[in-house]
């Protein structure tokens, strides 16, 4: 089934049918989402983790030096027109 395969579905369903399809993309979008639908700190937690898996992978003489070229080092932004094709 194609995309337009089911556009053209779409355009056979009764309002209602509609409103219950609108629900049920809101949800699927919504769980595609990380972090979606999650409190401040239940997000806060995710990162945390994330962050302990980047850091598991490092030394801390790496995580020191990452640091200090965070904060020291300005990187400007790129022109992207530059390199597109």
């Amino acid at each position: 089934m194609t995309l337009k395969d089911i556009q053209t579905a779409i355009d056979a369903l009764s309002f209602e049918e509609i409103k219950q399809l609108r629900a049920y993309l809101d949800q699927r979008e919504a769980d595609l989402r990380p972090g979606q639908g999650k409190t401040p700190q239940e997000r806060l937690r995710l990162f945390d983790e994330a962050m302990a898996e980047i850091r598991a992978g490092l030394t801390q003489t790496e995580l020191d030096q990452l640091t200090m070229d965070m904060n020291s080092e300005y990187i400007e932004d790129v022109d992207v027109d530059e390199w597109r094709d």
